[in-house]
């Protein structure tokens, strides 16, 4: 089976193999648009059920475990996003010797930066302009 999202993890989620699978949606693309002037957050929720509909069932059946993290332009996160951030800011405390409440903001502040710049590198390769160093990984607040 290939891998079926961006971040794989041996034993994440009740001990299992967890796979997830970052999702970016633009809340101000066309499809989304008249959506997302009513509510906030409807880009990410489909960009979140998109990604169910098209890994959890085959991770399901090879024992695995699939948490989509979808978030919107603006920084918006699902719910479920935001609860498996969480997850992840208080194994981070462990590590860093922050409050659980650091490590939450950490990750909702730095992610969206390092989304941008990953994103920014990614479009001058694109078009084939100067991209001087390459992608760096999240460094939690450190």
């Amino acid at each position: 089976m290939s891998r079926p999202g961006d971040v794989f993890h041996p034993v994440f989620d009740q001990g299992l193999p967890t796979y997830f699978d970052r999702s970016v949606r633009n809340s101000l693309q066309p499809n989304y648009l008249v959506q997302t002037a009513t509510g906030a957050g409807i880009a990410a929720e489909a960009g979140e059920l998109e990604k169910d509909s098209r890994h959890n069932s085959v991770v399901s059946e090879n024992g695995s475990v699939f948490h989509p993290l979808a978030v919107e332009s603006l920084s918006l996160w699902t719910v479920h996003s935001s609860k498996i951030l969480k997850i992840i800011a208080r194994r981070l405390i462990l590590h860093n010797n922050f409050t659980i409440s650091q490590s939450v903001i950490c990750l909702h502040q730095q992610f969206p930066f390092k989304l941008w710049h990953y994103n920014a590198k990614m479009i001058l390769f694109r078009l084939s302009l100067d991209a001087r160093d390459s992608f760096t990984c999240l460094d939690v607040c450190g």
